[in-house]
């Protein structure tokens, strides 16, 4: 191709491509702590699948006819004293959530119910920071799905932020019973 054509529709290639990365539209939400104070953290729908398994756990998502994500599928395969130290089934919070959350009061809601097949009886679920733990809470599952709710306060921090985990354990026995998952919220209680 000639110089006098390529260069010419190169510059409106380049062009186009800016000018459409421009156009107002959807971004994708970063947190800040101000909307983390004001709308706190939720993990639902889609965002179910930022979920990561430890070892001694599994996960599947029950999902609709159009494919979308209803809720997560969760077991453990290893007896939890058995798996390696970890938060189960978790997800991680950056640290604009650690700092947002540090020295208040939170409010930790998970909604769950026993699986429909092969169901769990109790469940157990954390709050993880960089300087401490909720300790492991544990819940008795119904067959609907209920809110389990519990609170925890972070320490104040001082010094680098790094990254906080909510996390799930579905089952200490590790006998492959299922609980499933709609959603997890962190709230703070006086904002």
């Amino acid at each position: 191709m000639r110089d006098l054509i390529f260069y010419p529709v190169f510059i409106l290639v380049v062009l186009g491509a800016i000018g459409l990365a421009m156009l107002p539209g959807e971004r994708s939400h970063r947190p800040t702590s101000q909307n983390i104070t004001l709308e706190g953290y939720v993990l639902a729908g889609e965002d179910m699948q930022r979920l990561t398994q430890a070892p001694g756990t599994l996960m599947t998502f029950e999902t609709d006819s159009k494919g979308k994500v209803l809720y997560a599928v969760m077991s453990a395969n290893l007896p939890k004293k058995l798996a390696p130290p970890s938060a189960g089934v978790f997800d991680v919070l950056n640290p604009p959530y650690e700092q947002a959350f540090a020295g208040r009061d939170l409010k930790i809601t998970i909604t769950a119910r026993a699986g429909q097949q092969n169901p769990l009886e109790k469940f157990q679920t954390a709050y993880f920071s960089s300087d401490t733990t909720s300790g492991w809470q544990v819940f008795t599952l119904t067959p609907d799905f209920e809110d389990y709710v519990f609170t925890f306060t972070p320490p104040a921090k001082t010094g680098v932020l790094g990254a906080e985990y909510i996390g799930i354990w579905p089952g200490i026995e590790g006998r492959m019973k299922t609980v499933e998952i709609q959603n997890m919220k962190i709230e703070i209680i006086k904002p």
